[in-house]
């Protein structure tokens, strides 16, 4: 299993010193895509416990070259996301503060921890966690992350969602009809959004 964890994040630049890697939200290919970070019960159904991660790569340490903000924003993010979805009939998502926050949290975590993963080495937590504590209510939740290798990369923004697009399982919470809300965190070189799925 770590093979194929590690030829994957070769196959996807992390190791190779690429601009942009992803890991995935949940399993490859889950068998109900609208469980996309959440664990997918015997029966199909989407089950709020998380499914556990217990494989993180460490990035080598970062210094931001720049102190100017972040190179991507929050709204290019968004109209990115947007357009990608309205291409295919999709509903635009809907921004929801807390989300930017539960967003920003894991970014910021990722950054003072020099880690790439959707478990944070230093205290166990699960990145669509983050969500469940905004108390949005939400059904499930999803997680994106990329890192960009560099702070003043151009098109920061676009970058970011490119590579979610060319990863299934990223493209399918992108694309999924059933969450309705996101927000997004930015922290040095990496890039979070987050999904919810409301009652």
């Amino acid at each position: 299993m770590l093979r194929a964890l590690l030829a994957a994040a070769v196959t996807a630049g992390l190791l190779a010193g690429g601009d942009a890697a992803t890991a995935p939200v949940a399993q490859a290919e889950p068998p109900n895509t609208n469980c996309i970070a959440m664990k997918v019960n015997a029966d199909g159904s989407c089950s709020l416990t998380p499914i556990s991660e217990p494989t993180l790569l460490s990035m080598p340490a970062v210094t931001p070259t720049t102190t100017e903000g972040p190179a991507a924003t929050r709204e290019e993010l968004l109209a990115l996301v947007n357009a990608e979805r309205i291409k295919i009939g999709v509903a635009p998502l809907a921004v929801d503060e807390r989300l930017h926050g539960s967003a920003q949290r894991k970014a910021d975590d990722m950054t003072q921890h020099n880690y790439f993963g959707h478990t944070s080495p230093h205290d166990g937590t699960f990145g669509p966690n983050y969500v469940l504590e905004t108390g949005i209510g939400c059904l499930s939740a999803g997680e994106n992350l990329t890192w960009l290798g560099d702070v003043k990369v151009n098109h920061a923004a676009v970058r970011a969602v490119n590579a979610w697009m060319g990863s299934a399982p990223h493209r399918e919470a992108i694309l999924n009809a059933r969450y309705v809300l996101t927000g997004f965190g930015i922290s040095g070189v990496y890039v979070v959004e987050h999904f919810c799925l409301v009652r």
